[in-house]
């Protein structure tokens, strides 16, 4: 169909239009694996001791699993705030007492992963001073959680008066901070978990889902993602002849196969363990293989076209229950 200078041209645009959105997400994966890990050995240095990172850690997973707090915003916050709060004389559960509180207050007033980010900062800032200013707390926290002034004198049993002149004396304290903290969880952590598992949350769901494929594909390809980057361009040379044969066939099984991405993305706490177990060992042993020889990434899109196939029959006959199943497409509304 695609013959002489003409197919080649035509080939090359589809390898060009397909293996640069491969090659980018595989660096961006490397990218973004490393840069959590980087922030994990960071948190593992300022807690110092196995049990106080493990806390840490524990209060990352609950941000991003029951508040949609992308990965890299909950380990970076959780990084920067444990060392503030270390710093004061503090410990690593006021720390991930302060972090997940103030998180779910932020998102129990439907606020976004960057007001999380910037009131962990005004928190930061508040934890490496010593004491509360009014820039902190009326300022930057104040503009991402509204109330934040009223809700502080109401934890601390004072008027916004009284509050207002202690914070310009400059006489409001850690202490007094502790106790704001504490009633934050007690008031939005229950409507912060709510609003995370609601259909206006779907896209942070799956940025989260996308995320931790990304997080799995990274850590496998790490070791060899300087040498695909090296190689990428030559690859899509060989990759004309498969390129095109998809392109040639992808009316017929992607539109059905896109079907099947659907349910994936909205179900994929059921499936992900299955997808990402075989997306990884999938792209990392063919890659380490055509890194070798790069010839033989035609066969790795050939083989990759039929598990897409392949996994489409899965889920079909998913040992999903038809019940569950059922239940799943009327939460869906496509």
């Amino acid at each position: 169909m695609f013959g002489g200078q003409s197919g080649a041209a035509t080939g090359g645009l589809v390898g060009a239009q397909v293996g640069r959105p491969i090659t980018e997400f595989i660096g961006g994966s490397t990218d973004y694996a490393a840069g959590i890990s980087k922030s994990e050995l960071t948190l593992e240095q300022i807690t110092k001791d196995a049990g106080s990172y493990g806390v840490a850690m524990e209060a990352v997973k609950t941000a991003v699993e029951d508040y949609n707090v992308p990965q890299e915003v909950a380990i970076r916050g959780m990084t920067r705030l444990s060392a503030a709060v270390l710093g004061s004389g503090g410990n690593i559960n006021n720390a991930a007492e302060a972090f997940l509180n103030t998180t779910a207050a932020i998102k129990g007033t439907a606020g976004s992963a960057d007001d999380v980010k910037s009131a962990i900062t005004a928190m930061v800032q508040i934890y490496s001073k010593g004491k509360v200013s009014a820039e902190e707390l009326s300022g930057q926290l104040g503009e991402r959680f509204p109330g934040a002034v009223t809700k502080f004198a109401k934890a601390n049993d004072i008027s916004t008066q009284s509050l207002q002149k202690a914070l310009k004396d400059g006489t409001v304290g850690l202490d007094m901070l502790s106790k704001f903290i504490e009633s934050l969880g007690t008031e939005y952590a229950g409507l912060a978990r709510k609003i995370a598992g609601s259909p206006e949350e779907a896209g942070a769901r799956a940025r989260i889902a996308m995320n931790k494929l990304r997080i799995a594909i990274g850590d496998e390809l790490i070791p060899i993602g300087s040498e695909f980057q090296e190689i990428s361009a030559n690859i899509l040379i060989d990759l004309v002849p498969a390129l095109t044969k998809v392109a040639e066939i992808g009316g017929n099984v992607f539109f059905g196969f896109s079907q099947v991405v659907k349910v994936l993305a909205d179900n994929f706490d059921v499936l992900a363990p299955a997808i990402t177990t075989a997306t990884v060992a999938f792209v990392a042993y063919n890659l380490q293989l055509q890194i070798a020889n790069r010839t033989g990434i035609i066969l790795m899109f050939r083989n990759l076209l039929a598990l897409l196939i392949r996994i489409r029959r899965t889920i079909v006959l998913a040992t999903v229950s038809m019940e569950a199943f059922n239940l799943v497409m009327k939460k869906n509304k496509w």
